[in-house]
Parts: structure tokens; sequence; C-alpha cells
């Protein structure tokens, strides 16, 4: 899936992702493939793999749209 960043909270190493579903995915740095946490920005487009918990949607495998 794919989808854009709006949110990153570089003290935690967390974020969040627009995704196209229309949904909000929240994600953490050990989440990431191929790209470092301190190279993404809001607004950028990244590819991920959704995740569902009990009460919470999830990225996985969050890589940098190129």
């Amino acid at each position: 899936m794919t989808g854009t960043i709006t949110r990153l909270v570089d003290s935690r190493q967390v974020g969040s992702i627009a995704a196209e579903d229309g949904h909000e995915y929240g994600f953490a740095a050990s989440a990431l493939r191929g790209v470092e946490f301190s190279q993404l920005s809001i607004g950028a487009a990244v590819n991920f793999t959704p995740a569902h918990t009990s009460n919470a949607r999830r990225a996985e495998v969050v890589s940098s749209v190129r």
C-alpha cells in the first residue's frame, strides 16, 4: 500500500502515514527498510504493509517510494 508521512516524532523514532485507503497507520523506526528515520520528511511518499491490532493500525516494512 502507498501513503504519505504526516507526522514524525524524532525523540521516539515513530511517525504516522496517511494511506491511500483513507486511514492513518503508525510506524516505528524498526519497520523501516532501505531508509533511515533521519532521512524521512513530512509529505514523503512511502510504501508499506498494513497490519491491524485490536486497537490500532500499524505500518510494517516501510520504504521510500523512488
